[in-house]
């Protein structure tokens, strides 16, 4: 069973990094991947968060903060060490388009996907978008795992059950949140004698 998801990352893996990779694509790639460059989007976010819930915008920064710290500790301090899958950028027969060298770290699951499919999903589920921008922010979280195999960094389980992990703890946080809110909202105020 596993030498048959192993061959299938293996393909995939192929696929995404060498045929259907590019000189075009690959400054594209690595400025997804590049977690800096999307600091302006956070900030919005932030702005809109704060904007929208006012008074309770603290609660909504906090839950989306514990949605991708825990992302990236379950990814990164869990689950690499614990199942210590080699990353395909240290495996030298699959023959990385892009070697940036070899990762000191192990790849399963890629804490990229997971943290930014967390934003991506939380800010779903806490705004009423409209459809074209909830596609924006899964497209946006889906091109930033996908730049994670083409670069040679991660496998494509890596990245589809990381996203998975950051999608779970966006629902969690946010479930949360909502019992948490209805909760205080719903407690009566203790008039003073």
């Amino acid at each position: 069973m596993l030498n048959w998801f192993k061959d299938i990352d293996f393909w995939i893996f192929k696929l995404i990094n060498q045929q259907l990779a590019s000189e075009i694509l690959d400054a594209f790639m690595t400025a997804m991947s590049n977690k800096f460059l999307w600091i302006p989007l956070y900030v919005v976010i932030l702005f809109f968060l704060i904007k929208h819930y006012r008074r309770m915008s603290w609660l909504y920064i906090l839950a989306l903060i514990l949605a991708v710290s825990s992302a990236d500790l379950i990814s990164s301090k869990l689950m690499k060490p614990g199942f210590e899958r080699t990353r395909p950028c240290n495996i030298v027969e699959l023959n990385p388009r892009l070697p940036s060298g070899k990762s000191p770290s192990y790849g399963f699951v890629s804490s990229h996907a997971a943290n930014h499919a967390a934003v991506a999903a939380f800010v779903i589920l806490v705004f009423s978008l409209k459809r074209w921008k909830k596609a924006a922010f899964i497209i946006w979280a889906v091109l930033i795992a996908y730049s994670r195999v083409y670069l040679g960094k991660h496998f494509f389980f890596d990245v589809f059950f990381g996203a998975l992990l950051g999608v779970f703890l966006a629902y969690f946080w946010w479930f949360l949140l909502k019992s948490v809110k209805k909760k205080w909202i719903s407690q009566p105020i203790k008039e003073e004698h």
